[in-house]
């Protein structure tokens, strides 16, 4: 059950190949931190910018998802366990973080049609659900937690794509 997510949900998608988290780490090495440093919010934010800048016929949303799958297979298991925890909590925020900035520069007015505004209103409302009743006693809270906020951040960056191909 440990990587329930991770293996069932997500694990479609990481397909692509891409370059591994542990590897970009490297370069950033740094003998014995105060804190624990994890940098997974950079190298998520930098693996988006890639997906959305990319030029290959590939869906731009298996992108991110593969993006998702990377960052949390990597705070799931592929960092040492006393940091594991630290890791999902810091993703699980920066998540939450762009999910907001996302919904708050959603214009109000929108300007889709037919299948396109229906897809869109279909991601916004799921987003802006309270909390998806997704896992059982059996997920770890804090899993389930990955799950939703996981979830609402790719229903939001679904919205804010179609709203993007509609203006080009």
């Amino acid at each position: 059950m440990r990587s329930f997510f991770v293996s069932f949900f997500l694990a479609p998608f990481a397909m692509l190949s891409s370059v591994g988290l542990a590897d970009s780490i490297c370069e950033y090495s740094i003998d014995e931190p105060e804190e624990p440093v994890i940098w997974i919010e950079e190298w998520f934010d930098g693996c988006t910018e890639l997906s959305a800048s990319t030029k290959v016929t590939i869906s731009k949303m298996t992108l991110d998802a593969d993006c998702l799958t990377q960052a949390l297979g990597y705070c799931t298991g592929r960092i040492s366990d006393d940091r594991e925890e630290s890791c999902q909590m810091i993703f699980i925020d920066h998540l939450r973080l762009k999910g907001k900035e996302i919904s708050s520069s959603l214009p109000a007015e929108i300007n889709l049609r037919g299948f396109k505004l229906r897809y869109y209103e279909n991601a916004v409302g799921r987003a802006s659900k309270p909390s998806f009743e997704t896992c059982d006693n059996e997920v770890p809270e804090l899993e389930c937690e990955l799950l939703d906020v996981t979830l609402r951040w790719l229903d939001w960056r679904y919205a804010q794509r179609l709203l993007k191909e509609n203006r080009e």
